[in-house]
């Protein structure tokens, strides 16, 4: 396709981008997913040209879906645009074998294309297909009820892009539905979509200034010289080494990730984020804590007393888009840091309330869990959102010359963390226009959302994702990388997440 004739050159990739982009070239982080359960009580549209209707929609709404990074292995990676998408290049339909077993229960066909995906980037036919693929899970002979799992480079978009994509992928069936009543059997399948010709969105400091003072930096360069004491701070084994050619990187020596999901009850949910909300606290600092009393649990309590963790935060609130872009929740883009805070094991009971709750607890792993600390975590996120980006580590992106480079020194090195827990939220449909009047008879709708992604092979041991869908129900990913941690001690850390979470949602 592209052989023809060069690429559209777009635009330089921005900071963070190039972060990304440099992760995907060797190899280190390929891809972000967003997998979510859609269902129509009787569609009648073949699944094929339902789904390649649907997509033209979306990729014309949003043009970082028809641009490619060029130049990956360079200091200077750049957007091309392709000038159009062949569906069957990115969308591969697949039949289920066996049916979802429960309400509540993990998805293992997912689970298992979610495993293959993380572990492969996009670096195939470059210039020929887009860094993206659509793939579509479905029962025997069924298009109104399918799991469309959307699988992209993270220089594209950010986690929240991905419910971004099926927010706008679900206005699309919606469109059909409402249309083409009649016509629906005769939709035009044709896989080639052309690419619009609109604009990509800027980068990141080109909406934001993203200050640094002095005081900040001066305090990360006596850090740097002067390294607090790792003293009881688990962090999984060191980061590996690896025999990596710069030139032309054999991403096949990075060690594996290994991928596995779990899954709340809708009650159970629903209890947790009421709890959180009666205590002061949010749903993503009481999930945080839960994790690091299951890891706690698990751990020898004399030789490992102190966790530190790092969890996502959107920058959307902070950017300053012209208005020609439209809402910014309707955008896809990369607009997402970090914070951080550290987990010390319990001695006792700091509060009443907690002290109330191991009394009443029937898991021993809650006595690790205190909402004193989840109000301690929800008070660090609320500190760094204060902030308005002034002194966030995304800003310090800027002063890396090579991105390449930085990841290779990586190597062998001690993890900076000990997990990461990225919380995606509720994903909900877009909010219906005032007069939008047939908002209310709109059929298709989304039900089990599951947030995955590759783990960064220099990042911490290991990953948590985590949505709650349209069902009500949250599900968590968990993914780490061979060698990181032991799969063992991991499975034991998940079933002791999944014990605490119950107990205190029943507590």
């Amino acid at each position: 396709m592209s052989g023809t004739k060069p690429l559209q050159r777009l635009r330089e990739c921005g900071h963070a981008e190039k972060f990304s982009v440099a992760n995907h070239y060797l190899g280190f982080y390929n891809n972000v997913g967003v997998s979510v359960t859609y269902s129509h009580p009787g569609c009648s549209i073949p699944l094929e040209s339902l789904i390649y209707n649907a997509l033209r929609k979306v990729i014309e709404e949003h043009p970082i879906l028809s641009a490619i990074p060029v130049d990956e292995h360079t200091k200077s990676p750049y957007y091309s645009r392709l000038p159009l998408i062949d569906l069957r290049s990115c969308v591969l339909i697949v039949e289920r074998a066996n049916a979802l077993s429960g309400v509540s229960s993990c998805d293992k066909e997912l689970d298992a294309i979610l495993s293959e995906r993380h572990n492969q980037g996009f670096k195939q036919e470059h210039g020929a297909r887009p860094f993206w693929s659509l793939i579509i899970l479905h029962s025997p002979e069924c298009s109104n009820h399918f799991t469309a799992s959307f699988i992209y480079h993270h220089a594209l978009a950010d986690g929240k892009s991905g419910l971004v994509f099926h927010q706008s992928f679900l206005d699309a069936l919606q469109n059909l539905d409402r249309t083409h009543p009649e016509s629906q059997p005769r939709l035009n399948a044709d896989p080639i979509v052309p690419s619009p010709s609109t604009p990509l969105l800027p980068p990141l400091e080109e909406l934001h200034p993203l200050p640094l003072t002095f005081t900040y930096v001066a305090k990360l360069l006596w850090r740097g010289l002067f390294p607090e004491s790792d003293a009881g701070l688990w962090l999984g084994n060191a980061r590996p080494t690896i025999d990596i050619d710069r030139s032309s990187p054999d991403t096949s020596l990075v060690p594996p990730m290994h991928h596995r999901s779990l899954v709340l009850s809708k009650e159970v949910t629903a209890r947790l984020a009421d709890l959180g909300r009666k205590n002061n606290a949010t749903m993503t600092a009481t999930l945080q804590c839960l994790i690091a009393a299951a890891v706690f649990a698990n751990l020898d309590e004399k030789q490992w007393y102190r966790l530190r963790a790092a969890g996502d935060i959107s920058l959307r609130r902070f950017l300053r888009l012209d208005s020609r872009y439209g809402p910014v929740e309707r955008l896809m883009g990369v607009w997402a840091s970090q914070y951080f805070f550290e987990h010390r094991r319990r001695r006792r009971a700091e509060s009443t309330a907690d002290a109330e709750l191991e009394l009443r607890s029937k898991s021993e792993i809650l006595q690790y869990f205190s909402w004193s600390e989840a109000r301690s975590v929800k008070a660090e996120i609320a500190k760094e959102v204060a902030k308005n980006l002034k002194n966030n580590p995304v800003n310090l992106l800027r002063w890396v010359p090579d991105m390449i480079g930085a990841g290779l020194m990586q190597m062998g090195k001690k993890r900076r963390e000990s997990f990461e827990l990225s919380n995606l939220g509720i994903l909900r449909p877009f909010k219906a226009s005032d007069d939008d009047q047939d908002a209310e008879n709109r059929q298709w709708s989304m039900g089990r959302c599951v947030f995955s992604q590759s783990v960064p092979a220099m990042g911490p041991a290991f990953m948590i994702s985590a949505v709650t869908g349209g069902d009500g129900c949250a599900v968590f990913c968990f993914g780490w990388r061979e060698g990181a941690a032991d799969s063992d001690w991991l499975a034991a850390v998940m079933a002791s997440f999944e014990e605490a979470a119950k107990a205190l949602a029943l507590s």
